[in-house]
C-alpha cells in the first residue's frame, strides 16, 4: 500500500504532497495520523478562499494573483473545486489548464478536486488538503469553490480572508445584501472590469455595501486581462498575511 508520512511532506515534497493528497481524497485509513498530526502543527499559511457565480473569472484572478504572489518570492498553491456532472458522475478538473504561464513554477502547487456535496458546502477532501498543503510549508493558499453562486461564501468559513467575484452588471450586489452576505465576504472583486460600465457598476455596489451594517467591505474593480486593479488587491493579501505571521510569532 502506498503511503506518505508528514515529515516526507514538510521537506516540500510536492509529489508526496500529491500522494497525501489523493490517499486522503480517497479517505485512506491511514491518512487520518497524519491529518491529525498536521493539525497540530503552528499555521503561518494565509488561506484565501475565492468564490462568485460561474464567469466570473475567478481561475484568471487566481492566476495574476499567483504570478504576483511569485514576485515576491513566496510559495503558492491553488485549491480549486469542480462540480460532478450529475449525468456522468465525473468532473472537468480543468483548473491547471487554466493557470497556464504559473502551473510550471515548482513554489506553485495547482490541485483540482471533484466536488460532490452540497452546493453552498467544502468538501472535506479540500479542507484535508489545505491542511496537508500548511505541513509542507507554502505561504499561501487559495482556495477556489465550485462556483455555483453566492452561497459558495459559507463554504469558506474556515479562510482567514474571503473574496467574492462579481460579474459586472449581473445585478447581483440587491440579492447579496438580502442574504446578508455582505458581511461574510471580507473583500468584493467586480471582475472584467475592462468592460464597459463596469467600473460605474463596482461604485454602485460599493455604495450599496456602504449602508449595510458593520464597517463596509473593501471593492476592487480588477481585469486579469489588463491587470488593472490586481496589484492593489494583491499588496491588500500581503498585508493580511504579514498579520497573521505577525500574530503567530513569524517573521514577516
Amino acid at each position: 500500500m502506498t503511503t506518505c508520512s508528514l515529515e516526507e511532506i514538510s521537506t516540500g515534497n510536492t509529489r508526496a504532497l500529491a500522494r497525501a493528497i489523493s490517499l486522503a481524497e480517497r479517505g485512506d485509513p491511514a491518512m487520518a495520523p497524519v491529518l491529525a498530526a498536521a493539525r497540530l502543527r503552528p499555521r503561518r499559511t494565509l488561506r484565501v478562499g475565492i468564490t462568485g457565480p460561474p464567469g466570473a473569472g475567478k481561475s484568471s484572478l487566481v492566476r495574476e494573483l499567483v504570478r504576483r504572489i511569485r514576485r515576491k518570492g513566496d510559495r503558492v498553491a491553488v485549491v480549486a473545486s469542480d462540480p460532478v456532472s450529475p449525468v456522468t458522475g465525473g468532473a472537468f478538473l480543468g483548473d491547471r489548464c487554466r493557470m497556464a504561464g504559473v502551473a510550471d513554477d515548482r513554489d506553485v502547487f495547482i490541485r483540482s478536486l471533484a466536488h460532490r456535496g452540497p452546493t453552498g458546502e467544502s468538501s472535506p477532501a479540500a479542507w484535508s488538503a489545505v491542511e496537508l498543503i500548511e505541513a509542507a510549508g507554502f505561504d499561501w493558499v487559495l482556495l477556489e469553490t465550485v462556483g455555483t453562486g453566492q452561497a459558495d461564501v459559507h463554504a469558506l468559513r474556515g479562510c482567514d480572508l474571503k473574496l467574492l467575484v462579481h460579474t459586472p452588471d449581473s445585478g447581483d450586489h440587491v440579492q447579496m445584501l438580502k442574504a446578508g452576505l455582505a458581511e461574510t465576504a471580507h473583500v468584493h472583486v467586480v471582475g472584467k472590469c475592462d468592460r464597459p460600465g463596469a467600473k460605474a457598476w463596482a461604485l454602485e455596489l460599493e455604495s450599496a455595501l456602504r449602508g449595510a451594517e458593520g464597517p463596509a467591505p473593501r471593492v476592487f474593480p480588477v481585469s486579469a486581462l489588463t491587470g488593472e486593479g490586481v496589484d492593489e488587491l494583491s499588496e491588500v493579501l500581503e498585508a493580511e498575511l504579514r498579520g497573521l505571521r505577525e500574530e503567530k510569532g513569524g517573521a514577516t
